[in-house]
């Protein structure tokens, strides 16, 4: 946390943070992050998944994981800015060069939020593991609403986005088997793209299946 106290004016704080950020923003960073979201158990709980990589090119590191659910212009009140609403227990990731993990959280919308939902946020970011402050932050990113999947990158049949195809993505499929595609947590349980999640899907999906089945030995 930056705190400039006793300046003289608003214009003199405000150059001092735009200083300061300005500062942070011209650090090298080889992390990377993607954020996603899919509306699991509706009607307002979504499932944040935050896709946390290491460039090629960089240093292997452990990294601290945060999800934050705020609320910009909480409306009681002063009206304040990014207010936290929901934060959940990090999570720490090892990264190897060239390599990516997902971390995934639970995030209700509700209460306030849910009636002033133009201004929910969520906001994760990766930095330095360590009981002590303040720590280095690797890098840190934004989702407006309304939220979108994960971006992709895995195979055909990828549906929790992992890169790769196993015994998860049929769960994800057979829980929506059958079903209309009438909100983002559905549509990825729709690679046909034809609004629902049916036998042709099946299809697509067990192609990418079989070499798992076989060393499983089981469904």
């Amino acid at each position: 946390m930056v705190e400039h106290l006793g300046a003289s004016n608003t214009q003199t704080t405000y150059n001092s943070y735009v200083n300061t950020l300005n500062q942070r923003w011209a650090v090298p960073t080889d992390v990377t992050l993607e954020i996603g979201a899919e509306l699991t158990t509706p009607p307002d709980t979504w499932t944040v998944s935050v896709r946390v990589g290491l460039e090629p090119t960089g240093v292997s590191k452990t990294v601290r994981v945060h999800i934050v659910q705020v609320l910009d212009y909480y409306p009681a009140g002063i009206r304040h800015r990014n207010c936290q609403m929901r934060g959940r227990p990090y999570e720490d990731v090892v990264l190897d060069p060239g390599e990516s993990q997902i971390v995934t959280r639970d995030v209700t919308i509700n209460g306030v939020s849910a009636d002033n939902v133009e201004d929910v946020r969520i906001v994760a970011w990766a930095q330095k593991p360590g009981a002590a402050w303040p720590k280095e932050v690797h890098q840190a990113i934004t989702m407006n609403w309304p939220f979108s999947p994960l971006p992709g990158g895995g195979p055909p049949g990828d549906l929790d986005g992992d890169g790769d195809v196993d015994l998860s993505d049929l769960a994800i499929f057979l829980s929506a088997y059958g079903s209309c595609v009438v909100h983002s947590g559905a549509s990825r349980a729709d690679p046909g793209i034809d609004g629902s999640s049916s036998e042709k899907d099946l299809t697509l999906l067990a192609f990418e299946l079989p070499l798992l089945v076989e060393a499983d030995g089981k469904l």
